[in-house]
């Protein structure tokens, strides 16, 4: 490629020859002689300024394919100038050679294209310039290396050769060897290197010819053996608590190698012992999982496990207590001296009562009661191999609990006056009383002892109530009514001046009111019904209007009670008075006292004026008591706008008011509601669910409104109030079914709920049951067993079970055995027992019918069995409720005895037979009676 340029520099004179005239014949001959070689001069500028320079600039190079260090030479004779070529300037990749000669010898350290430019310049300035692209080219070097041994072992030497690497067109420069991609700085041809452990390498070699040009190859080198195996023995081989172990890992082998590593571990816990054997000592009972890990010099490793097991017989665990019957505060002292361990020795004696750890870890114990009630007592004893045993006994202490008593003084007290209350009637059999406590009103009195001393502010009855405990905890309550009781106070003022004028200053004085039995503590001013803000016994007033006012007075005293009186003044002459007429107010619009609006609705309240003529007067709107808007009356008409933004009730009140306090009023109840909140979560998702009593169950909701400031919670529990949060935490103390609901109110009353039905059961599994009907037909004057149930009390319970059953008996037939349930046709007397956790009974019921007209007719007898804790029967569970079809037999030929006949009409009447299971600790009274 080339590219030829040139430029020609002209020279110009800066006029042009202008053509003269002569203006007259006759002129001076030096004038034109002047003309004459101007003319000449111009001519032979302008012809010396139309000849050209030619200037070409070229070149060729050699060789024309270089490679990388090879000499090139450039030669620009071929160049040409029209005069002589003044220089030459060469660039290589736009840097100037400094080499102004024809010629251009020039070595390429890399591989690529370059663009070489020629620049020549001739005798007049002129230059032109050349541009070829000299590409620098070959093959770049290959890798390749043989390594020896081919399969080496860990720790091996390894002769890695880069031999076989060739640079067809140069010489490799450079080597770089890599292990894992990590560097090895020996950047020889050949590398000798040891592997440490079993593994697959990759080795990388990485050569570079002179001219930059690179090659990588990269070969995987296995390094493998067979690696170690783990074995150990132990003696004694069935060791017990104590005993010193030895473990001996010599019988490992490692047979391409040695073994370089032992680790011992015993229940996954490291023993720092990393010797072939180990020796150990089990300081319990247990089964223990012995560990070998073995390691080989290359890394190979292997695990053995072995489990030893550790045993021996436990103790037993055994107390007694003197006294056996004790009372509070009472010295009770515990033995465990009989408490045996066959195979070792007792260690360790922990002492619980009622769960709670005694801090006494001696044989004995001793320990008094502060209250009344049954305590369980529990030994745990533990061995030297940590093999342990409990025993637990139930302790009471019982007597009889304190009673509450007081009297009063005065017994009507007036407020503010001194009450004395005395504890002293109290009682407390068997103990002594230790704490007293009082109440007014259910607000505790920090005085706790048997009098109290208290002053009632104000009148009313009072609940006062007295509790008293006893050293055993056993506490009574007594609570009386007390009346504070007495005559009000009595309310009078005066003023001055008598006949005030507008803009008097009137004075108006409250001394003369009274209080007999307390004193006046608040004096409230009024001037036609509106307050003044004056709370002194004296009060002034300065009347701007000629009027008649109804100034009002009202005490009260300490007590509480109030009175109040009126006194109408005239101010002025009543003939300067306003002649204003009566006037009512009427509601127009809305017509009804409630309206509803949503939030920045604007409400309009209109009300007409009912007098005999327009009134001189104000109106005004007020909303919840502010007055928003007024103006002068001039129609009867009178309507008010106002916006409501905020949600809640609003009293909206529009009042017209004339001279002397005259007045009309008209009020609405305004609520403004937005839209309902909404619930956006529930916690518990589920809204029906299980529960255990003594269950603590979280509930909550999750609600927004854009309209509302505010929400507030309410929660309920079958309807009564229980929390006020946007979270409820219930305990479920008792059985049954119970209705939670979460309630959300926002400002306008706007509310949304949630609910969930909750079933709290006393038993964690429920007790099984099973009947079996073993006669289908009765005969008259025969006892028959009419069917057999079974109840199972799963051993996962913590309750006793009692089970009942209920049936309905038609007329004419009745009960003539159970077993543990005494005979009757009008009713059945059961016994109270119990099915205890992991226990089962049964039952046989038998029947007879007494009224032969029952013969042939099919009797229907239902039945429900039902369950609950021991002494809740309020708590009860239904276990089922079938009904039983029986026929009495039709024919007397088989019987062998009789019944009287009843003359009863058959049918159903309610006679409710109650049946309960005893607990399996009845079957030995079942022997004896033959059941």
């Amino acid at each position: 490629m080339s590219i030829e340029r040139r430029s020609n520099r002209a020279h110009r004179d800066g006029d042009r020859p202008q053509a003269m005239t002569l203006r007259s014949l006759v002129g001076s001959s030096l004038l034109i002689i002047a003309v004459c070689t101007a003319a000449i001069a111009l001519s032979g500028a302008v012809g010396g300024a139309a000849a050209q320079e030619n200037v070409t600039a070229e070149f060729s190079y050699t060789p024309s394919d270089p490679v990388p260090d090879e000499r090139v030479a450039f030669d620009a004779s071929a160049s040409t100038a029209s005069t002589t070529i003044d220089e030459y300037r060469w660039y290589v990749d736009g840097s100037r050679q400094y080499n102004d000669d024809p010629t251009l010898t020039r070595e390429f350290d890399t591989y690529g294209e370059y663009d070489v430019r020629l620049e020549v310049e001739g005798e007049n300035g002129t230059t032109a310039e050349q541009i070829r692209t000299v590409t620098v080219a070959g093959d770049g070097p290959t890798a390749a290396f043989e390594y020896d041994p081919a399969s080496p072992v860990p720790d091996e030497r390894v002769t890695f050769d880069a031999a076989q690497s060739d640079s067809s067109h140069g010489e490799i420069a450079e080597y770089r060897w890599y292990v894992e991609g990590s560097r090895q700085y020996n950047d020889d041809s050949k590398l000798t290197y040891e592997f440490d452990e079993y593994g697959e390498y990759d080795v990388e070699l990485f050569v570079e010819d002179n001219g930059g040009k690179s090659d990588t190859v990269i070969r995987t080198v296995t390094v493998d053996a067979d690696g170690p195996t783990a074995d150990f023995t132990y003696d004694p081989a069935a060791p017990v608590p104590g005993d010193r172990v030895t473990f001996d890992a010599s019988s490992s082998t490692s047979p391409e190698g040695e073994v370089a590593e032992y680790r011992w571990y015993v229940d996954g816990s490291r023993q720092y012992n990393d010797d072939p054997t180990l020796t150990y000592e089990f300081d319990e009972y247990g089964e223990y999982d012995v560990e070998l890990f073995v390691k080989d010099n290359g890394g190979k490793s292997d695990t053995v496990i072995q489990t030893v097991s550790v045993d021996a017989d436990g103790p037993t665990a055994d107390f007694t207590y003197d006294p056996e019957a004790p009372v509070p505060d009472e010295r009770v002292t515990f033995d465990a001296t009989g408490a045996t361990s066959p195979e070792g020795e007792i260690v360790e004696y922990r002492w619980y009562v009622d769960g709670s750890r005694q801090y006494n870890d001696d044989p004995t114990l001793t320990r008094e009661f502060d209250e009344y009630g049954e305590y369980d007592v529990e030994l745990f004893v533990e061995d030297n191999g940590g093999k342990s045993d409990t025993l637990i006994q139930s302790v009471s202490v019982a007597g009889d609990g304190p009673t509450a008593e007081f009297d009063h003084a005065p017994s009507t007290p007036a407020p503010g006056e001194q009450v004395t209350f005395d504890a002293g009637p109290s009682t407390a059999p068997d103990g002594e009383i230790v704490e007293y406590r009082w109440y007014v009103d259910g607000s505790r009195q920090y005085n706790d002892d048997s009098t109290l001393t208290y002053e009632f502010d104000e009148y009313g009855e009072y609940d006062v109530e007295l509790y008293v405990a006893d050293n055993g905890g056993k506490s009574q309550t007594r609570t009386k009514t007390i009346s504070v009781d007495g005559d009000g106070p009595r309310a009078n003022f005066t003023f001055s001046p008598d006949s005030p004028e507008p803009s008097d200053r009137v004075i108006f004085d409250g001394s003369a009111s009274t209080a007999p039995e307390t004193e006046i503590v608040g004096y409230d001013w009024y001037i036609n019904g509106e307050s003044q803000y004056g709370d002194d016994t004296e009060f002034s007033y300065t009347f701007s209007e000629y009027g008649i006012y109804d100034v009002e007075l009202e005490v009260e005293d300490s007590g509480g009670k109030t009175d109040r009186i009126v006194r109408t003044i005239t101010v002025g002459d009543e003939a300067d008075i306003v002649d204003n007429p009566e006037f009512e107010l009427a509601r127009d619009a809305p017509s009804t006292r409630s309206v509803e609006v949503r939030p920045g609705e604007t409400g309009t309240f209109r009300a007409e004026i009912v007098a005999e003529s327009l009134p001189v007067a104000e109106s005004r709107l007020l909303v919840d008591g502010d007055v928003v808007a007024n103006r002068s009356v001039e129609s009867v008409t009178q309507r008010f706008s106002h916006d409501f933004t905020a949600l809640g009730e609003r009293n909206v009140e529009l009042e017209v008011v004339g001279p002397a306090g005259r007045s009309a009023t008209v009020e609405w109840t305004v609520r403004v509601q937005g839209d309902k909140p909404e619930i956006e979560s529930v916690r518990p998702t589920t809204q029906r669910f299980d529960l255990m009593t003594g269950d603590t169950q979280t509930f909550g909701l999750t609600a927004t409104s854009d309209q509302s400031p505010t929400l507030d919670y309410q929660w309920t529990v079958d309807g009564t109030p229980v929390g006020s949060t946007d979270t409820l935490e219930y305990t479920f103390a008792e059985a049954g079914m119970y209705t939670v609901a979460g309630t959300v109110t926002d400002a306008g009353g706007q509310t949304v709920s949630q609910t969930w039905n909750v079933s709290v059961s006393a038993f964690r599994s429920r007790p099984s049951f099973a009947s079996q009907s073993t006669a289908d037909q009765l005969s008259p004057g025969t006892e028959s067993e009419l069917f057999t149930f079974s109840i199972r009390n799963p051993d996962v319970n913590t309750q006793d079970a009692n089970v009942e059953i209920i049936t309905e008996l038609p007329n004419g037939v009745s009960i003539t055995g159970a077993r543990d349930v005494s005979e009757g046709d009008a009713g059945l007397q059961a016994l109270v027992g119990t099915v205890s956790p992991g226990s089962q009974d049964s039952m046989r019921l038998r029947l007879q019918v007494t009224d032969e007209s029952l013969r042939g007719e099919e009797l229907t007898i239902p039945y429900q069995i039902r369950y609950y804790p021991r002494d809740n029967p309020d708590q009860y569970a239904v276990f089922a409720e079938e009904r039983l079809t029986v026929t009495v037999s039709p024919d007397r030929a088989d019987e062998t005895a009789s019944s009287p006949t009843s003359d009863s009409t058959p049918g159903f009447t309610l006679t409710t037979a109650l049946l309960s299971l005893l607990s399996i600790s009845v079957l030995g009274r079942r022997s004896r009676n033959g059941n």
